[in-house]
């Protein structure tokens, strides 16, 4: 019973650290402008991603491991896109995932972020 409680406050935790971080790293990816409509549209992904969740689960709600696979397989897709974005903004220390994002360059449609800041 001791392990379940720890197990739970482990996983409030985790989960608290990623709405912690989303604010800046939101800012660093998409800039300052238009940083609360972009930061609106994060929380918005969190809100259809559990409507979304409840919807395959009540859809498989007689096979469990069919559910957990296809979770799985969302997380590897997810790890992929993660893998295949390149973000220049960050400190040269952070970027360790650059040599994979540059070894799908192959794939990537080049287009540079533009920032307006009104002042043109």
């Amino acid at each position: 019973e001791n392990f379940i409680r720890y197990l739970v406050m482990c996983f409030v935790f985790f989960m608290s650290g990623v709405f912690s971080m989303m604010p800046s790293a939101t800012g660093t990816i998409f800039g300052p402008v238009n940083l609360a409509v972009n930061y609106g549209l994060v929380y918005l992904g969190f809100a259809f991603g559990s409507v979304l969740s409840l919807l395959v689960s009540l859809f498989w709600k007689a096979s469990p491991e069919l559910f957990f696979t296809f979770s799985a397989c969302v997380c590897l897709v997810t790890l992929g896109l993660a893998i295949w974005l390149d973000d220049r903004n960050l400190p040269r220390r952070l970027r360790f995932m650059n040599w994979f994002s540059n070894h799908c360059l192959s794939s990537r449609v080049y287009r540079p972020l533009t920032v307006s800041t009104g002042e043109d």
